[in-house]
């Protein structure tokens, strides 16, 4: 009886073991974190791309979405889209680096004048920029304000729609 144990114990062992090893996307992906100096001159580099994309001005930025340079035409529709709301550049409040399949992903919680938002730049397996966006971060009472004028203009729009059908 403890022989029997003692190998249904071996066996649990070995099996979790076996369970236990890299996940798939370290088994998947070549690419290797770099140091945290590196990290840190990378992120502050993205913070620079950041100020000197806020302070461009729409002629500018139009240039940009229109050229050949795939990041740049990302970082300038990503402004473009965005910026309105954001105001310009203040801060890096936070970043981190991540690996993602194979690319790199820098993430940065940046301080506009008007509000906060989420920057998220990916890089190739080369170190490569090749895009970028940009996410206001709205608090939840603008949020629901939102909501509520979207739920009207929704209502209102299927009344009209009733009403001469």
């Amino acid at each position: 009886m403890e022989k029997n144990i003692g190998l249904i114990l071996i066996s649990v062992c070995i099996l979790a073991m076996t369970a236990c090893g890299k996940n798939s996307s370290e088994e998947t992906s070549s690419l290797t974190m770099p140091d945290e100096a590196s990290q840190q001159s990378l992120i502050e580099s993205f913070g620079t791309v950041l100020q000197n994309i806020s302070q461009l001005d729409e002629a500018s930025i139009k240039s940009y979405m229109e050229g050949d340079d795939a990041f740049s035409a990302s970082a300038a529709s990503a402004w473009d889209t965005s910026g309105s709301s954001l105001g310009s550049f203040e801060e890096i409040k936070d970043g981190k680096m991540e690996i993602d399949d194979d690319t790199y992903v820098v993430t940065i919680d940046a301080k506009f004048e008007n509000r906060d938002a989420n920057c998220v730049f990916i890089l190739d397996k080369n170190g490569t920029p090749t895009s970028v966006s940009i996410d206001p971060v709205y608090s939840m009472g603008e949020k629901w304000h939102r909501q509520v004028k979207n739920t009207r203009y929704g209502y209102r729009n299927r009344i009209y729609h009733d009403l001469s059908s």
